[in-house]
């Protein structure tokens, strides 16, 4: 401290410098708490945008709920007429990117969403580039039913949002030299520290604003050229939500199964000479033009192209004459700092996309590492704005905050209030999205989404086969079957049974389990009524291969649930009644029964083993759209060694495995 501190400052204070590394550890405590708040607030923020981009993923162009279709936002907003199916005005796409981040997300946003989702799950070039390979990673058919972009998108976007609050060894790195800005910052009297930090907090939110004007601008490029007229909005996007592309797939599925005519045959093998017509033209147009040479979109839906019946969507920067394209190559030498600085990246050359960055392929990194580092600083920020304030008040010669002070602390804490809740989120999903597409996706949680989703209509599956094992537990509940004769008229649950299963329901299951049997209510309920009545039911028991003459006839599941006698549908309530019947949790030997009942199903000769083909055949027949190698993959994970077959007792074990990988109840 003597040759530290001066003299005249030693008679005031017995150790000065104990004191400052007190301050400092106060401050360093303070960071850590901050670092902590904000990572939990930004992980609730990303939370609320997946639950948006779910709901977007699941919303209908029109058929559907009241309020829950593309159609319904455009009729709110002034763009089209349901009444008279026509169109009120034309769309006017904001190409801005400051007045697209500072004005809210309607329907324009899901719209502009759900085209990017679009040209992700069918390729504009797929009718044209058959018969090479492309650049681009690209989804089998098979699997586009059972895709979810935004679960692919979440676990992107959580991926950065942890990198965000995460610091590594560059950021540490460019903060050291800030570090001898903290003296001058020490120095400056106490009256106008506060004006100094109002500076500080905004001035990162400026630069936060600035970052996300370029993401909007990268983000308006990869976003697909939409017509301006909303009648041709909803047709592109007819066909294509979630829940469509799972039941055309079991259509499609179905459609195989059946023997094909002579006429079907014959046109089947017109179309794959097309194809493969298309295919050689399409290669020769993409070797020549860098892939660029399909006629691009224009506002009037009948110039759309269409594959297969679907409208196919081009991204704006392959658009003849965009910045992408006249962008030149990068800094030779800003790229050889920027590699040494954060790596190599994932791509040696920029792609068309990657030209829509700053500092092009090394652009992302760039973007990424940048609100990291602006992040960090916003923590330190915070935790020295709640030291200031602790220490101006606990000083004994302290008079507290004047006036102006406290108007300067206030507006201080406004900037990181603003970056949490609004701007940072909105900056990270974009950029989350821009580089998941086109030339930068993730093919590792593309693999990893459809492998989880195999793993779910799995155990749906499984749930659906229980529900035609209902003859037995309607009985338990009823006493309808009395000396081996059944009893049709008990075959009803009465009030206090039924308030039961409905308590057990909220109870006893889990809100993400009670959430799914909502989902399948929805998916179930086909004409959108409130209710599923008996040929729905019909269609669904159909749909998994139970049968009245094998299983509970729909009619005998409606009347055991039903409370209005003359009804012949099941409402919301009554469906998860059933289903607390169906899928409560049991005794283990019930479930061992119900696992052996299912080895019956798949055991088709009946010769005390069911092999892997018998197993997906018959998943298949039930409209679940799984391979045998995925199934091959699951039993190979519950006995670690490969097998053809599985015994009885093997496919107890088995559906035990799956149903403890999934977290099926």
């Amino acid at each position: 401290s003597d040759r530290i501190f001066p003299a005249a400052l030693l008679e005031h204070e017995e150790d000065p410098l104990a004191e400052t590394f007190e301050s400092v550890h106060m401050i360093i405590f303070c960071v850590m708490i901050v670092f902590i708040c904000q990572a939990a607030i930004l992980m609730n923020v990303a939370g609320q945008q997946c639950v948006k981009w779910q709901d977007w993923e699941h919303r209908r162009a029109r058929k559907g709920d009241s309020g829950n279709t593309i159609e319904h936002l455009l009729a709110e907003d002034g763009y089209w007429d349901p009444d008279t199916n026509q169109a009120l005005a034309l769309i006017s796409w904001e190409h801005n990117p400051i007045k697209r981040l500072t004005t809210r997300s309607g329907v324009l946003e899901l719209v502009q969403w759900r085209a990017i989702r679009h040209e992700f799950m069918f390729p504009y070039d797929e009718g044209t580039s058959q018969g090479f390979r492309s650049p681009i990673f690209r989804i089998k058919r098979q699997d586009r039913a059972l895709f979810q972009f935004h679960r692919y998108l979440a676990k992107r976007l959580c991926e950065q949002f942890v990198e965000l609050v995460e610091i590594g060894p560059v950021t540490w790195a460019i903060c050291i030299p800030f570090t001898v800005l903290l003296y001058p910052a020490a120095a400056c009297p106490r009256e106008w520290r506060e004006l100094m930090m109002v500076f500080w907090g905004w001035g990162l939110t400026f630069i936060f604003f600035c970052f996300g004007v370029h993401i909007y601008n990268v983000y308006d490029g990869v976003t697909p050229r939409v017509p301006n007229n909303p009648a041709a909005v909803l047709e592109m996007f007819v066909g294509t939500s979630a829940l469509a592309l799972r039941r055309s797939q079991k259509t499609t599925i179905k459609q195989e199964q059946r023997e094909p005519s002579k006429g079907e045959l014959l046109a089947k093998e017109c179309q794959q000479a097309l194809t493969q017509a298309a295919a050689l033209i399409g290669q020769a147009q993409f070797l020549l033009h860098d892939h660029t040479s399909v006629v691009p979109l224009e506002s009037d839906e009948s110039e759309l192209e269409r594959y297969d019946g679907i409208v196919r969507l081009k991204a704006r920067f392959r658009k003849p004459g965009s910045k992408a394209m006249q962008a030149g190559s990068p800094n030779p030498k800003v790229t050889a700092f920027l590699v040494r600085l954060f790596g190599k990246p994932a791509h040696e050359e920029p792609t068309l996309q990657h030209k829509l960055f700053i500092f092009q392929h090394m652009g992302p990194e760039f973007c990424k590492a940048a609100m990291q580092l602006c992040c960090f600083f916003q923590a330190v920020f915070c935790a020295m704005l709640i030291v200031d304030f602790v220490l101006n008040f606990m000083a004994e010669e302290s008079k507290g905050f004047t006036v102006f002070q406290w108007i300067c602390f206030a507006v201080c804490w406004g900037a990181p209030a603003l970056n949490l809740w609004w701007l940072i989120p909105k900056v990270v999903s974009k950029l989350c999205i821009v580089t998941s597409v086109e030339y930068m996706k993730d093919v590792h949680t593309i693999r990893e989404v459809i492998y989880e989703a195999k793993h779910d209509q799995m155990k749906d599956t499984l749930a659906m086969l229980r529900v035609g094992l209902l003859n037995t537990r309607i009985a338990q509940y009823t006493g309808a079957k009395q000396d081996g004769i059944k009893n049709w008229k008990r075959e009803r649950l009465d009030d206090a049974q039924f308030d039961q299963l409905i308590l057990d329901f909220g109870e006893k299951f889990t809100p993400s389990r009670q959430q799914a049997i909502e989902k399948s209510f929805k998916l179930f309920d086909e004409d959108n009524s409130g209710s599923i009545d008996v040929n729905e039911l019909q269609r669904v028991l159909d749909s998994m291969g139970v049968h009245p003459d094998k299983r509970a006839e729909p009619m005998r599941l409606v009347r055991f649930v039903v409370r209005d006698r003359n009804r012949t549908e099941i409402n919301l309530k009554e469906f998860q009644a059933l289903m607390a019947v169906a899928l409560g949790p049991g005794s283990k030997e019930a479930a061992e029964e119900d696992y052996r009942s299912f080895f019956k199903e798949f055991d088709d000769d009946a010769s005390g083993e069911a092999s892997i083909e018998e197993i997906c055949d018959k998943f298949r027949n039930m409209g679940v759209p799984i391979t045998s190698d995925h199934i091959v993959d699951t039993v190979y994970s519950c006995f670690h060694t490969l097998k053809d077959s599985l015994t009885e007792e093997e496919f107890v074990t088995w559906m035990r495995h799956i149903e403890d990988a999934t977290g099926c109840e």
